[in-house]
């Protein structure tokens, strides 16, 4: 633990409680995240002093508010991470002040753990990086109904116009958002578009649930490109085809453990087998089976 003015805070809880939270929040910006966790606990001061302490350091740094600014790097990122993405620490009041602050990935794992959905899904779009639609993403969110992908399609229709190439706008002020025009653009590859959803739709829910959502959402012309089109057809293929090979694959599997049961049987049990296929054994010819020594 750190010392001020040469006394432990401990020291300083015992000798001037109310002055604790003055010195800490004076000095918060020495403090590791250990420290906060530390001092928070010791002292059960959570959620008071925590919140004073995390609005310090998050007050310290005001990003600016853009597409893929849940990237950007704060100072004390690692220790910002390692207290707001704590998941026995985390709660609505340090959720709204991520929010406030625009520290996304404090706020996105907070969603995630509060088990805010809509909220959650919302941002990814507006952040406007398709690698967070995704589950194995530690902030990201995949869509697991058929409602939540027609918001997240509807959402990113709303985001670039209707069209695959058209410059991303805040969903809330439709303005162009900072950092997506030529003088600072997004990486396409991983920027979240009408086409790049419906790219993780086709890969999570499959071709026909896809075109059953894209149907009823009547989407503009323009707006999914042919090599969409084609990434669809040869995902059907690819499908049809793994069925068929597991369908002859499973036939054979089961032809071959007959035909193996059937010579290992002993006389009396494929006698057995036969006759009660043929629908001629009872009772009396089971037990017989059953006192026969294998």
């Amino acid at each position: 633990m750190r010392l001020f003015a040469s006394a432990p805070i401990p020291s300083l809880h015992e000798v001037a409680p109310d002055r604790v939270d003055e010195v800490f929040l004076k000095k918060a910006g020495c403090l590791t995240a250990r420290d906060v966790l530390y001092l928070t606990r010791y002292f059960d001061a959570h959620p008071s002093l925590f919140l004073k302490a995390v609005r310090v350091a998050l007050t310290s740094f005001s990003p600016p508010q853009t597409m893929n600014s849940h990237k950007i790097n704060w100072p004390m990122m690692e220790q910002l991470k390692a207290v707001l993405c704590f998941e026995e620490w985390i709660s609505v009041r340090s959720m709204e002040l991520c929010q406030l602050h625009g520290f996304w990935p404090g706020y996105l794992c907070s969603l995630r753990r509060l088990g805010y959905r809509l909220e959650h899904l919302v941002t990814v779009i507006q952040l406007g990086d398709v690698e967070l639609l995704s589950d194995s993403h530690p902030l990201g969110l995949l869509p697991g109904s058929s409602e939540e992908w027609r918001l997240a399609m509807e959402l990113a229709q709303k985001q670039h116009g209707g069209g695959a190439f058209g410059l991303p706008t805040c969903l809330f002020c439709e303005q162009t958002l900072a950092g997506s025009g030529t003088d600072a653009p997004v990486a396409p590859v991983t920027t979240i578009t009408v086409e790049s959803v419906a790219r993780r739709m086709l890969e999570s829910v499959g071709f026909e649930q896809t075109t059953t959502l894209l149907r009823d959402l009547d989407l503009p012309r323009g707006s999914l490109s042919p090599e969409f089109f084609f990434a669809s057809v040869l995902l059907t293929l690819i499908d049809q085809q793994q069925l068929a090979l597991s369908h002859r694959m499973l036939s054979r599997l089961e032809s071959y453990v007959w035909s193996r049961r059937l010579v290992t049987l002993p006389p009396q049990a494929a006698d057995l087998l036969s006759r009660e296929k043929q629908g001629l054994a009872g009772l009396e010819d089971l037990a017989n089976i059953q006192e026969y020594d294998y």
